[in-house]
C-alpha cells in the first residue's frame, strides 16, 4: 500500500532511493504516513465544503457536556500533538545510540521555526483567546484533528532530522539556501500578521467576554472586525495563516509543507466564505465591499 506514495513523492523531489539513504525512519513507514497525509487533503476538502467544523460561531449548542470542553482546552488539545510528537521525535533521535550525526544549521533553523509556530498556535493562542462563558469545543473536533496534526508533526520531524538532508532539500547552499531565505521571510511576515490580526479579534471582546457595559447592558456577542486587513476581507486571520503556511511550504520544500498548506486551504477558505455570509446576514451595516478572504477577489 505504501508503495503507491512513491510516484507522488517523486514528483515532489523525494524518491525511495534518497529516503533509503537515511536511518531515522524506514522508507516504508515514511511513505505510509505521507500517503495517509496526502489522502486527508481531498477528505478535508469534501468535509469542509459539506459543513464547517464545529467550533467558534459554528459550534453546536446542543453538545452533551461529556463530549465537549472549554474553548481554551479544545484549541490546546487540537494542536497538542504538534508540540509533543515533534519534540519526542527530536529527543528520541538525540538519545538514540545509532544517531551519531549532529543536525545541520539548516535543520536546526527548520526545527526552531516549527517549535516557534506551535509555541504560539498550540500554547499562547489558546491561553490568550477570550471565549464566552458558554463557548464549548467539541472533543470530536479536538481529538479528531489529531488525524491531521500527528502526521504533520511526524513528517516535519523526519524531514528535519534526516529525509530532507538525505534528499538534498535542507541545506544553506545553492537553491535550497535561497528557498530557505525566501520561505523564511514569507513565513515570518505571515506569522507576524497572524499574531496581529488575532489580537485585533480579541480586542472586540472585553477580558470577560460576557461582561456588561457601564449602563448594565450586555456587550454584544459579536462585533464587526476593524483595522488591518479586516478592512478588506472578513477572515483576515485566515489569510494571514495561509500566507504563513505558504512560507512554511517554501521553507521546507517537503511533501509535508504542501500537505499542511493544502489541508489548511481546504479548511479555511470554505469557512471564510461561510463566515462572510454570516456577517452579511447578521449585520445590516456590514461593509459590502469586503471580500471573504482574498482582497478585491473573493
Amino acid at each position: 500500500m505504501a508503495d503507491r506514495a512513491w510516484p507522488v513523492l517523486s514528483l515532489l523531489g523525494v524518491d525511495e532511493a534518497c529516503v533509503s539513504a537515511q536511518t531515522v525512519v524506514a522508507p516504508s513507514t515514511y511513505a505510509a504516513v505521507a500517503l495517509f497525509a496526502l489522502t486527508l487533503i481531498p477528505i478535508t476538502a469534501l468535509y469542509e465544503f459539506a459543513s464547517p467544523s464545529g467550533y467558534g460561531r459554528f459550534a453546536s449548542r446542543s453538545l452533551p457536556s461529556w463530549l465537549s470542553v472549554s474553548a481554551r482546552v479544545g484549541w490546546w488539545l487540537l494542536e497538542l500533538p504538534c508540540s509533543l510528537v515533534f519534540v519526542a521525535a527530536l529527543l528520541y533521535h538525540h538519545m538514540s545510540s545509532s544517531s551519531s550525526s549532529s543536525l545541520s544549521a539548516a535543520s536546526i533553523f527548520l526545527a526552531v521555526q516549527f517549535l516557534v509556530h506551535y509555541a504560539y498556535r498550540g500554547w499562547l493562542f489558546p491561553y490568550l483567546i477570550r471565549p464566552h462563558a458558554d463557548s464549548r469545543f467539541s472533543l470530536v473536533i479536538a481529538l479528531g484533528g489529531w488525524l491531521v496534526t500527528v502526521p504533520h508533526a511526524l513528517l516535519s520531524a523526519w524531514w528535519v532530522l534526516a529525509v530532507g538532508p538525505s534528499c538534498g532539500h535542507v541545506a544553506l547552499e545553492g537553491a535550497s539556501g535561497v528557498r530557505l531565505i525566501l520561505g523564511g521571510l514569507l513565513y515570518a511576515v505571515g506569522l507576524a500578521l497572524l499574531v496581529w490580526h488575532d489580537a485585533l479579534l480579541r480586542s472586540l471582546r472585553p477580558a470577560n467576554a460576557d461582561a456588561t457595559n457601564a449602563k448594565g447592558k450586555a456587550v454584544a456577542r459579536y462585533s464587526i472586525p476593524r483595522g488591518g486587513l479586516f478592512e478588506y476581507v472578513t477572515s483576515a486571520q485566515y489569510l494571514c495563516e495561509l500566507v504563513a503556511w505558504l512560507g512554511f511550504a517554501l521553507l521546507q520544500g517537503s511533501p509535508n509543507g504542501l500537505y499542511i498548506l493544502l489541508v489548511s486551504t481546504f479548511n479555511l477558505v470554505p469557512r471564510a466564505v461561510r463566515t462572510h455570509a454570516w456577517y452579511l446576514q447578521t449585520f445590516p451595516d456590514y461593509p459590502k465591499d469586503r471580500r471573504s478572504i482574498l482582497p478585491f477577489l473573493c
